[in-house]
């Protein structure tokens, strides 16, 4: 049996009982089994004689080498998620890589009919790596590309996490001879090294999910979370609904508009994404931030005038 039908297998059976457990479904071993083997032949990965020993086997390893607990429920007589498994994201990131690694034709490129965008690297080259620092607490340094004065910095960093956020990812640490944490995109960072010092951490994860909880992305100021209410045409509206601005995001339909609840910091991160759809955004509260929106907009048709 293949590495990769393994691998396969394995990662189909995720797919397959988060699928069903979204909907209320909670798929039986002989469920998973007729699935996976659809799948696999359907992709021409061809498992012949697959037990019901080898995917137990494969439940128990999920949990082992993704971290992914697989339940029985034996009321629903089905398997489900844990419940009290919190990284849902994770299963997305890895489902999502899987899904278009194993769309790859056998000569290892796409068929001409799939066009991916062309982009940059997201700086993931340093993701295992930067995993390995932070957990032997080993202090890293690394070039650095400054957006907003166009240089290169040298700082020298505690690693304490990685983070995403808006589809980037960042290496929270504190700086030396600074106390509070710092982000620096992935994408950003070159000749990344360890400078073989080790460091105590101050700043215990949960410090560093709470900085950002009330946070648009990844600039954390000293400025208070409010509550801000937006209102969207239809169109922008289902946008917005398909892919949330923030996690306390909620959603209102009203006859031809869509009603927007947040509740965050208003820095300049968001207020540039509101920016974005600003041909049908009106900002109901508060009225401060309405208020900055009329002076963009009256500097911008100053500067656009013709």
């Amino acid at each position: 049996m293949s590495q990769t039908s393994s691998i396969t297998r394995k990662l189909l059976m995720i797919r397959k009982i988060q699928s069903d457990n979204k909907k209320g479904l909670y798929p039986s071993l002989g469920d998973l089994v007729n699935y996976v083997t659809d799948e696999l032949q359907r992709r021409e990965i061809i498992d012949v004689g697959l037990s019901n020993l080898t995917f137990k086997r494969d439940i128990k390893e999920i949990k082992k080498y993704f971290d992914i607990p697989l339940v029985y429920n034996r009321k629903l007589k089905g398997y489900e998620i844990d419940k009290d498994y919190e990284n849902d994201s994770i299963i997305e990131t890895i489902l999502e890589a899987f899904e278009i690694l194993s769309s790859l034709g056998g000569d290892g490129g796409m068929p001409d009919y799939v066009i991916p965008e062309k982009r940059k690297s997201k700086g993931t080259e340093h993701f295992t790596f930067l995993l390995s620092c932070i957990k032997n607490n080993e202090i890293v340094t690394f070039s650095y590309f400054k957006y907003d004065s166009n240089t290169t910095t040298k700082p020298i960093i505690a690693p304490y996490a990685l983070k995403e956020s808006r589809q980037r990812w960042y290496l929270l640490g504190i700086p030396e001879g600074k106390t509070d944490i710092r982000a620096y995109g992935l994408d950003r960072i070159s000749t990344l090294n360890s400078i073989e010092r080790r460091f105590k951490k101050q700043i215990s994860i949960d410090e560093i999910i709470e900085k950002y909880v009330n946070c648009f992305a990844m600039f954390s100021s000293t400025e208070e979370a409010q509550e801000i209410i937006l209102s969207y045409d239809q169109r922008d509206g289902n946008y917005i609904k398909s892919f949330p601005m923030h996690h306390s995001q909620k959603v209102e339909d009203k006859g031809n508009k869509v009603i927007v609840s947040l509740y965050l910091k208003i820095e300049l991160d968001f207020i540039m994404e509101l920016l974005s759809r600003s041909w049908s955004v009106e900002v109901i509260e508060p009225l401060t931030l309405r208020a900055e929106f009329k002076r963009i907009f009256k500097e911008a048709s100053l500067r656009n005038s013709i």
